[in-house]
């Protein structure tokens, strides 16, 4: 690699698991709108899923008598889009010990997932309005809409109707997908007005449940306090519309290593969550904390800006220019013809390295 100077400008962030989700500077889920509809088949489809930024379910429930024994035994992540049509999610989930038929007593004693609807973002104190506010759960083993539970409090229903929903369950080596469409209209969501929602996964290793994760609340009264639900929002500006990322012109940011309240809004955000050649992932990562990242990407006539958000609980700072491809670093490859040539065309292909703990222009490698 050669060291070259390019109007490429880069600012790497290390951030704690609350960074990771789809949050605009109000903390507001911002959930983009699709032209592509999913397949549902709980197979991550590289289009479009992969233009989705992922949002982590790593808030654990305050009532949980223990921690989970590791990542293993539970870790969730969701993306979500949506179409005239329908509401989309992706859940990922990792659990070693899958429970899917010896629950006792409720359905929230099995493996699953819960969502929580609040369509005109009311957030009724310690209640459910009886009106556009629900609880609604997958459960691992079931496969058809009438197998699910919606309501909200203990008994309560306001006649939510599931044979709307396409939803697929699949257990993996590591744990089980679910993926979904839910009718916008059958749960009352406006495009780009705020409504409440939470996402909670349930680990039941026995015959009750042990464990919660979820991407908002810390606390175990989501199913009758509605006033508890993080919020979120169907946003019509961002349309995934094409077999490509479209990433956006957008006003310059400051390059500081800090993401300012409004900067990246005209940006767009993808995740990096995949290992390469499909590798174990039980032999190289530790959890969810030990590599993750997200990068915001947009462009004005001058620069290809990106904000890099890495999660790494142990930073090597290592400086050896002879294997600095070793180390904490990020790396960008661009093809600017879209040729795709192999090998690289030597006209408008580029590699470009930053490591962690290296600053200046002339301290980035690229060829």
């Amino acid at each position: 690699m050669k060291k070259l100077l390019l109007p490429v400008l880069l600012f790497a962030l290390v951030m704690t698991g609350s960074t990771f989700a789809q949050v605009n500077d109000d903390n507001i889920l911002v959930i983009p709108k699709t032209a592509i509809a999913p397949t549902i088949d709980a197979v991550m489809d590289s289009i479009p899923w992969h233009y989705v930024g992922e949002t982590l379910c790593i808030i654990r429930d305050g009532a949980d008598a223990a921690d989970p024994d590791d990542w293993f035994d539970l870790f969730g992540s969701v993306r979500l889009m949506w179409d005239d049509a329908n509401l989309y999610m992706f859940l990922y989930v990792q659990d070693e010990l899958i429970n899917d038929n010896n629950g006792t007593g409720g359905d929230y004693n099995y493996d699953g997932v819960e969502l929580y609807f609040d369509a005109d973002d009311s957030k009724t104190e310690g209640a459910y309005d009886g009106v556009d506010d629900l609880q609604m759960r997958f459960n691992v083993g079931e496969s058809a809409p009438d197998q699910m539970e919606t309501g909200y409090g203990t008994s309560g229903s306001w006649g939510f109707l599931t044979a709307g929903i396409d939803y697929v369950i699949e257990q993996t080596d590591i744990g089980w997908n679910l993926e979904c469409a839910i009718p916008l209209g059958d749960l009352q969501l406006v495009p780009d007005a705020t409504f409440g929602f939470d996402v909670q996964v349930n680990d039941a290793d026995a015959s009750t449940r042990e464990n919660m994760y979820r991407w908002w609340s810390n606390d175990n009264n989501e199913w009758q306090h509605a006033n508890l639900f993080g919020t979120a929002i169907l946003d019509s500006k961002r349309i995934i519309k094409a077999d490509y990322l479209e990433v956006p012109k957008g006003a310059a940011p400051t390059v500081d290593g800090v993401k300012t309240a409004g900067e990246w809004a005209d940006g767009v955000t993808i995740s990096a969550a995949r290992l390469q050649n499909d590798h174990d992932i039980g032999q190289h990562i530790e959890g969810w904390w030990d590599c993750r990242a997200q990068a915001s990407l947009k462009w004005d006539d001058t620069n290809f800006y990106m904000l890099l958000a890495v999660m790494d609980e142990y930073y090597d700072y290592t400086t050896d220019e002879d294997t600095d491809w070793e180390e904490d670093s990020i790396e960008l490859f661009f093809d600017g013809d879209n040729s795709k040539t192999n090998p690289y065309d030597g006209v408008d292909d580029i590699q470009i390295r930053f490591n962690l703990g290296q600053e200046g222009e002339g301290s980035i490698d690229t060829g």
